[in-house]
């Protein structure tokens, strides 16, 4: 994805309510989203459960700091 359909891309979810949030499952979320992938498909290229990841998100459990390192990768977030 280029910088223009990035762009574009976030303007649409922020659009439709989906904004960067604060804590750690909002932001896995948010980038999740606006790199086009399911949450099965994060999940799988992390290598945890679908349920794990969905955890993650909704902040019922954080990611150990090996996840969490491939999380920043996988989705370019530094801000993980």
């Amino acid at each position: 994805m280029n910088e223009m359909e990035t762009i574009y891309y976030t303007k649409t979810l922020v659009n439709l309510g989906i904004e960067f949030g604060e804590t750690l499952g909002e932001k896995i979320r948010y980038y999740r989203m606006v790199s086009k992938l399911t949450q099965k498909e994060l999940a799988a290229k992390v290598g945890v459960y679908h349920g794990t990841l969905l955890r993650y998100e909704n902040n019922i459990l954080r990611p150990s700091s090996k996840v969490l390192s491939r999380l920043k990768l996988l989705l370019r977030a530094d801000e993980l």
